[in-house]
């Protein structure tokens, strides 16, 4: 048993070598300090210390330059933009080859079906908070404005595969409690603990309050003085009116319309409608038969207003009469109303309403409301 534990574990060190050396060269990191060398001289320290090799136009680069340089730890990747100028230069890998060329010059670029496999930078590191040094879990850590992305396990931990075109680019580092950190791929090559911040952010207060159906409509009744105008209001409006009989229209009429809306204080006082342009359509079917009286025209959609009429279903004195559900919560004109369903509890009071009221969360009026007569109280009524 013994040599084949030995075996084992010399086969996951090579195997996690060999995954290391599946990342970007420029990922390698190095220590050097050099004062006023060379930069052929720097670049051969460099080359034993990464085991790589360097490509370049001798033309283009001034290798006899002296330059001072101090790194420690550092990834190549950095290393070589202190080095170089990188509004001027840029840097390519093939293999253990890194090839230095002028941003301009297109020789250098890989073509699209190049044989040679694109090396990726696996971006590393640990998160954790400033004060306790906890290791920070499902932390965001992604490309900023790229769908590249990924979290840190519950150890604080994180590996970021990126492509090199995205070496220059922003990671956000986030996690809600914490204050967002921003800072560029390029950085994150060089380091390998990342701290976070703890923030407090104040938000509204909220009060979570349940409310019964009868509290709902003794707060409707309460604040009618404040939703609804005590003074005259004059409106424009389309009205349309369609008539159907076995599915076929007979009788269809439009209108523009102007309304005067009293004081909803007054109940004395009727609303007043005044026709500007009406017209009525020709293509219809005429009636088959005629049991029974229509009522319609401009004027009855005054009688609609739930609220100046006081129907039954608001009216306190019908209370009893209805049965009341607050259905749920939904936007409405992008307002939270409360959705009350509501049925009479008996037929035989007339006119009985069915239907759906939509009164707003915060001022309790009623928005919108859809209803139709019992049928049962129609034909009692009828008779």
């Amino acid at each position: 048993m013994f040599p084949l534990l030995i075996l084992a574990i010399l086969l996951l060190s090579f195997q996690t070598k060999a995954q290391q050396q599946d990342g970007s060269v420029f990922e390698r990191r190095i220590s050097i300090d050099q004062k006023n060398q060379s930069l052929d001289l720097i670049l051969e320290q460099i080359s034993w210390q990464a085991n790589v090799f360097f490509s370049y136009d001798a033309t283009l680069i001034n290798t006899q330059e002296k330059q001072t340089i101090e790194a420690k730890n550092i990834s190549l990747y950095n290393v070589l933009n202190e080095l170089f100028d990188t509004n001027k230069f840029s840097f390519s890998e093939r293999e253990n080859q890194i090839i230095i060329s002028e941003k301009n010059d297109l020789v250098s670029e890989i073509p699209a079906n190049d044989s040679v496999k694109i090396k990726y930078f696996f971006l590393s590191g640990k998160l954790v908070e400033n004060k306790k040094g906890e290791p920070i879990k499902y932390a965001s850590v992604s490309i900023l404005n790229k769908p590249i992305g990924t979290i840190t396990n519950i150890d604080g931990e994180f590996l970021l595969k990126i492509h090199p075109k995205y070496i220059q680019d922003t990671v956000v580092i986030s996690c809600m409690g914490y204050a967002q950190v921003r800072l560029p791929a390029n950085k994150l090559l060089d380091e390998d603990l990342f701290i976070l911040t703890p923030v407090s952010i104040r938000i509204k207060e909220v009060q979570v309050t349940a409310i019964t159906p009868s509290q709902l409509l003794r707060n409707i009744r309460n604040n009618l003085e404040l939703n609804y105008s005590s003074n005259l209001k004059l409106l424009t409006a389309f009205y349309r009116e369609t008539v159907q009989q076995d599915n076929n229209y007979i009788s269809v009429s439009e209108a523009v319309i102007e309304v005067l809306k009293s004081p909803y204080d007054n109940t004395s006082r009727t609303d007043l409608v005044r026709l500007l342009k009406a017209r009525k359509s020709p293509d219809v079917q005429p009636f088959k038969w005629l049991n029974f009286k229509l009522q319609g025209g401009p004027f009855t959609i005054t009688q609609l207003d739930v609220i100046k009429t006081m129907e039954s279903f608001i009216d306190v004195k019908y209370q009893d009469m209805y049965d009341y559900e607050i259905d749920r919560v939904v936007w409405y004109n992008s307002h939270p109303v409360y959705v009350v369903k509501f049925h009479p509890v008996t037929s035989s009071f007339y006119p009985a309403f069915e239907g759906e009221m939509y009164v707003h969360r915060e001022t309790f009026a009623v928005v919108h409301a859809i209803t139709e007569l019992v049928k049962q109280a129609l034909l009692r009524r009828g008779k």
